[in-house]
């Protein structure tokens, strides 16, 4: 989770909440006190410092399982912000040389999206299907693609038909309905956003088209019910929904498979046992001692069969040293490539990997982030945690476009150039003094995305409070007046009708 500043119910509840049900209020013993995930702070007002969503004790609102079932779905109690099971990503997309099995691998699978001789980690297709999204060379006018840009997510001004063409910028991230092959065209899908494009699909890596993919999480009560009730306020389904689970969890549970059938789920897998506090240190997960719990992970991710966002430890530059001591970033970036074997090894290519970071680039952040990254075959989206905490961390107020514009620039001129951008979280604190600052703040987001930051392909809202060095930061979607009709208005934008 990103920081701005450096100052920075019932027993019988907890039983029904097993399987399908983030506690709404931390326990003791919980989240809060050394239960669930947690962020540190971040001297720097571009840093995605922690703030209490992630693997930390600190944090009432971390992900974790509960008092009786710690590594359970859902748990409540012990880790009230643990969204279901456990997991690891035997689905990798995008195939490589040394990974036949997965999509879009030369030779097994040439005409798979991701896959290219030249580029297995591409978003494009190889050089045998000149059909295939994204074709560098061989067809530039292919959905995505352009000649000067095989890696680019928008299609090229002499395709005026392929998803994500304006015409003017082959590299773009896709029309807004003012171009050809927009998505100004009414949506047939009763679950979509108003003026969604039956173009605006994704590929098998979950790149949408053109536009970005609109997510959530949601913490409080039933996840079944507080996700379909938001949709039913926000007057649309998410087309991403997230989860948080700890090592040993058994995900994805009743609930997550129920709700992905028609939203794509992200699971954040982390490496810590959410009761015990127990962390799990890469250098053994890099030496095969968590095998097993890997190799389950990635059978029970197969047998969901959908496609998965996955994201190993997120935000582990925090882990080293800062949070906990997990290891190094050889460690990680170890254990990393160890996972990711297993999850290819056993078939499972649903799974779509997302390397998630804080974002801050204070001090040696930069440097860190730079050593963790495993590498472009073992990444598909890369991803950073944005929010404007103003003066829950006495910080500046920062308009959407200032709480991410340092980070996007970083990431998409360093190891994400050749990748999709996700806000995996990301969220406001309410203005009391000046109501409408918030509203504006959600307004903003479709056409800042659509003219400054095309490379943003998905982001997914915080819908929760989180906590940090017993400071509760009010980050809901609803903390105050003006605040939810302004998110529904950012999320009916035809650009975020993506699918």
């Amino acid at each position: 989770m990103r920081q701005a500043s450096a100052l920075s119910t019932a027993l019988v509840l907890a039983a029904l909440c097993l399987t399908a049900c983030d506690d709404p209020t931390p326990s003791a013993g919980g989240p809060g006190e050394g239960g669930g995930p947690a962020h540190t702070g971040s001297p720097h007002p571009n840093a995605s410092g922690a703030d209490g969503s992630g693997p930390d004790g600190s944090n009432p609102n971390a992900p974790g399982g509960s008092g009786s079932n710690p590594n359970g779905p859902d748990g409540s109690g012990m880790n009230p912000h643990d969204p279901d099971g456990a997991g690891s990503n035997p689905n990798a997309p995008g195939g490589s040389g040394s990974n036949p099995n997965g999509p879009g691998a030369p030779g097994v699978n040439p005409s798979g999206p991701g896959g290219s001789g030249s580029d297995p980690n591409g978003l494009g297709g190889s050089g045998s299907n000149p059909n295939g999204p994204g074709a560098p060379g061989v067809n530039p006018n292919g959905p995505g693609g352009s000649g000067s840009d095989p890696n680019g997510l928008g299609g090229s001004g002499s395709n005026p038909n392929g998803p994500g063409a304006d015409g003017t910028n082959p590299n773009g991230s896709g029309a807004d309905g003012s171009g050809p092959g927009g998505d100004a065209q009414p949506s047939q899908d009763p679950g979509g956003a108003a003026g969604t494009s039956a173009k605006c699909r994704v590929n098998a890596k979950l790149v949408p088209s053109c536009g970005a993919l609109w997510g959530v999480y949601v913490r409080n009560g039933w996840v079944d019910s507080s996700l379909t009730g938001l949709e039913a306020k926000v007057g649309r389904r998410f087309a991403v929904f997230m989860r948080y689970v700890d090592w040993r969890a058994q995900f994805p549970d009743a609930s997550a498979r129920r709700l992905g059938q028609t939203r794509h789920l992200f699971v954040s897998w982390d490496t810590r046992d959410y009761k015990s506090g127990e962390v799990i240190r890469w250098r053994d997960v890099a030496n095969g001692a968590h095998d097993g719990v890997v190799r389950a992970a990635a059978q029970r991710m197969k047998s969901f069969g959908r496609p998965v966002f996955l994201s190993f430890d997120h935000e582990m530059e925090l882990h080293i040293g800062q949070r906990r001591n997990s290891g190094t970033a050889a460690d990680y970036v170890a254990a990393a490539r160890r996972v990711h074997g297993i999850f290819t090894s056993v078939g499972a290519r649903n799974v779509v990997w997302v390397f998630t970071l804080s974002g801050g680039l204070w001090g040696d952040q930069a440097a860190k982030m730079r050593a963790l990254y495993p590498g472009d075959a073992y990444v598909d989206w890369v991803g950073w945690d944005p929010y404007n905490f103003y003066r829950c961390h006495n910080s500046p107020w920062e308009s959407f476009a200032q709480s991410i514009d340092t980070s996007y620039r970083w990431f998409a001129q360093g190891i994400a150039r050749n990748k999709p951008l996700i806000l995996p979280e990301y969220g406001t604190a309410w203005d009391p003094s000046n109501p409408s600052r918030a509203a504006r703040w959600h307004d903003s987001i479709p056409s800042v995305l659509k003219t400054r930051y095309p490379k943003i392909k998905a982001l997914i809202r915080w819908d929760s409070d989180v906590v940090n060095n017993g400071i509760r930061c009010h980050l809901p979607i609803d903390s105050g007046p003006g605040m939810l009709p302004s998110f529904r208005k950012a999320g009916l934008d035809p650009y975020l009708s993506a699918r």
